[in-house]
């Protein structure tokens, strides 16, 4: 297997597990709902998205900020940040 072949592989592996998790993290919701309410181009290849979740577990509803960090390279993604109210997500799934 040649350098290139075993990099797409390292990064479909990557693209997979980071897929699965999001899947697990929005699963655990009985209701999951992303706004996006403003989208800003920043410097280096890098936009911003600032948004809302509405949330529900077992009858309990909640309305979370949230913001994605996007930075690209060549015109595609290549890291994402999700930043959110992790306390706040975690007392309503009965975590904390």
């Amino acid at each position: 297997m040649g350098e290139a072949q075993a990099a797409d592989g390292a990064i479909a592996r990557r693209v997979g597990e980071a897929r699965q998790t999001l899947e697990q993290a929005v699963g655990a919701w009985d209701k999951f709902q992303l706004t996006v309410d403003e989208i800003h181009e920043g410097d280096n290849d890098t936009v911003f998205a600032l948004g809302h979740t509405e949330v529900s577990k077992d009858g309990n509803d909640a309305t979370l900020p949230v913001v994605h960090v996007w930075r690209f390279e060549g015109g595609q993604p290549k890291r994402i940040q999700i930043l959110t109210d992790t306390y706040s997500s975690a007392k309503l799934l009965g975590k904390a």
